[in-house]
């Protein structure tokens, strides 16, 4: 605005037209094309010359990089209500979240000081990093911001020699160069150990950091607290908030609290030469790729380059001309992963199902779809993922013959086990083909590598696929598996309380 320069009268600050040094390829030539159409784009903003600390003088800053729907609010609301009442000191909190974050990298913000804060924005500059999420590292920096010798403390199953070595390059050079202090907790082992219910272990294992917390940072020295004090003011604290849930449940978290606050570990940095990790790129799922899609707002693989993918690695996205448009194409849900989320995986036991369908029309996240299958569909499946560089020519012309005598052995007999079944039909066909012992020595070998498959895989025979259709019309009925979509299943584990059968 001055002159000598550009004039012009109006810029944005910190708002990323164009991402330097993106490791999305995609992303670089989107930029490009962005710059061609858009020649002043990159002089519309202003990128600050450092990261200024306009936090108060004292102060102690926190960030908490959890998963969405693991209660990283509720631990943090707790954490700074406790040090407000406690210390008598000022908060400002806020999180970086939203209902369709869940399952996905979510962070906190906590600001702890004795004079008024006036910074109101995302921390740059922070004292303390708290990670529950184990994968932190896959998806963003933790590390980023975190002041000489400040402390960070992460989930992990691990010992803290074994959890060192796991860290990335970058990472452990970053914790020796600015002197951090590392500390690892395994939280979810002690919500395990100390809650049944799926949803309060997300919950618990916040309240064992919030114990990890007071432990690791330097705020009780800094407030001259006692352990004593500390825990009189947590047990306060959870008395207003869960009071009205009862004595046990207030009980039952400082229980837990006390377990985080004395089970942290520290980690001992060991130095190396430390080589430099290549990040990875995401894949776009198999769902979106629409091959023959008009370009536009709607293409699903456009908002998977600019919007999903930058998810992923943790970073938002720029600001173009199809983020002002708010547009959103369809079957983006394939996107959300619940891998990182669960804690447990329900089992199908096929012996026990009577396909009441009770699981799969209850499951809010339709993560265990029922599929009917026919006899020699399951027969072709199962050489299909049995090949291996082997073409299965001498078992696939027989898979006929074998489907069939499979379906009779069912029908006759109500208690035989499925593979049961498709083991004797095997034998039975492959004794009237007449063949010499070195045309079924050869069979019999590849039917030992697609039985396997067969055992392994849950299939039920039951009532309403198999018994009533076959009344109807022999040769009709099929076999009902329910396969567990690990991308989708989130571990509530509903569908095991509304099973009748215990399947």
């Amino acid at each position: 605005m001055l002159p000598g320069g550009t004039g012009r009268r109006q810029v944005y600050v910190g708002i990323d037209f164009i991402r330097e040094g993106t490791k999305l390829p995609k992303l670089q030539i989107w930029q490009e094309t962005l710059e061609d159409q858009y020649p002043n784009l990159k002089s519309l903003t202003l990128d600050a010359s450092t990261s200024v600390n306009l936090l108060p003088k004292g102060s102690t800053a926190l960030r908490i990089h959890s998963v969405g729907g693991w209660g990283a609010i509720t631990m943090g609301k707790n954490l700074s209500m406790t040090a407000f009442e406690l210390f008598g000191m000022h908060i400002k909190a806020n999180p970086k979240y939203g209902s369709e974050k869940k399952g996905q990298p979510t962070t906190f913000y906590s600001v702890m000081a004795h004079e008024p804060i006036r910074l109101n924005c995302e921390l740059k500059n922070v004292d303390v990093v708290l990670s529950p999420d184990p994968n932190v590292f896959r998806h963003s920096d933790p590390l980023a911001g975190l002041a000489e010798g400040g402390v960070f403390v992460i989930q992990t199953d691990l010992t803290p020699e074994s959890f060192w070595q796991t860290l990335p390059g970058t990472a452990r050079r970053t914790i020796i160069d600015k002197k951090i202090k590392i500390y690892c907790l395994d939280a979810f082992a002690i919500a395990m150990s100390e809650a049944s219910d799926v949803e309060l272990r997300y919950r618990m294992q916040g309240a064992a950091f919030m114990g990890a917390f007071f432990r690791t940072s330097p705020i009780l020295e800094r407030e001259k607290q006692t352990e004593e004090a500390l825990f009189k003011g947590i047990e306060h604290q959870l008395q207003k908030k869960f009071g009205g849930k009862g004595a046990r449940v207030v009980e039952d978290n400082v229980r837990v609290i006390r377990r985080g606050y004395d089970e942290v570990t520290e980690v001992i940095p060991v130095g190396g030469d430390f080589a430099e990790e290549r990040g990875a790129v995401p894949h776009m799922p198999v769902l979106l790729e629409a091959p023959n899609a008009e370009q536009g707002i709607g293409h699903e693989g456009r908002f998977w380059e600019q919007v999903c993918s930058m998810c992923k690695i943790g970073q938002d996205g720029i600001a173009d001309p199809f983020a002002a448009i708010s547009a959103i194409p369809a079957a983006t849900g394939a996107v959300r992963d619940m891998s990182g989320v669960r804690l447990e995986v329900p089992q199908f036991i096929a012996e026990k199902c009577t396909g009441c369908a009770q699981c799969w029309i209850q499951c809010p996240d339709s993560a265990i779809p029922g599929l009917v299958s026919g006899f020699d569909d399951v027969l072709n499946a199962a050489i299909d993922v049995s090949m291996n560089g082997n073409r299965m020519e001498r078992i696939r012309p027989m898979v006929k013959n074998w489907a069939k005598e499979a379906q009779k052995i069912l029908q006759k007999d109500p208690m035989a086990k499925v593979p049961v079944a498709f083991a004797t039909a095997y034998e039975n066909v492959a004794n009237k083909m007449g063949w010499d012992a070195e045309r079924r020595a050869a069979t019999d070998a590849e039917f030992h590598v697609v039985q396997a498959r067969i055992a392994n895989f849950p299939l039920a025979r039951t009532k309403p696929f198999f018994d009533a259709l076959e009344g109807k019309s022999k040769g009709s009925g099929g076999l009902l598996s329910i396969t567990v979509n690990p991308e989708a299943c989130k571990g509530c584990n509903l569908c095991v309380e509304v099973c009748p059968d215990g399947a």
